[in-house]
């Protein structure tokens, strides 16, 4: 049996995410899995393995809204649709001990079953549609 090369748990997720490669223009894409240490970034675009990168999301945990912009490494990309969803692999780098706590909160309410499908938490108290990052600079 195979062990799992994941340090972190990692959750599904449905989250609109923005994406600006190396010297690159920034595209929208979906972020359909995450962890504290990385996420799966489903996009068409074509981006090298190696690179760096710069992804903007938004999570929401039982009212705590936070745009979440982190540095990455592309650390594998599927091009191939017959194997799967297109896209990225990308791992976090440098992260904030803050975003660190904010992105393991979120994924620890995922786990429960405390997040819908668009990324927010099922709190009745908040009532607040999530607002979508933009990337800045």
């Amino acid at each position: 049996m195979k062990s799992s090369r994941r340090k972190h748990p990692r959750v599904n997720a449905e989250l609109t995410a923005q994406a600006k490669p190396n010297r690159r223009n920034m595209f929208e894409g979906r972020v359909l899995n995450l962890s504290e240490g990385g996420a799966f970034l489903a996009t068409a675009e074509k981006l090298a393995v190696g690179n760096g990168v710069i992804l903007n999301f938004t999570l929401n945990i039982t009212g705590r809204q936070r745009s979440c912009m982190v540095e990455g490494r592309i650390v594998w990309a599927n091009t191939d649709p017959s194997r799967g969803t297109v896209g990225t692999g990308i791992r976090f780098d440098r992260l904030s001990p803050a975003m660190v706590r904010f992105i393991r909160d979120y994924v620890k309410a995922e786990l429960k079953g405390e997040v819908n499908a668009e990324g927010t938490t099922t709190d009745s108290q908040s009532t607040k549609p999530p607002v979508r990052g933009q990337l800045r600079g």
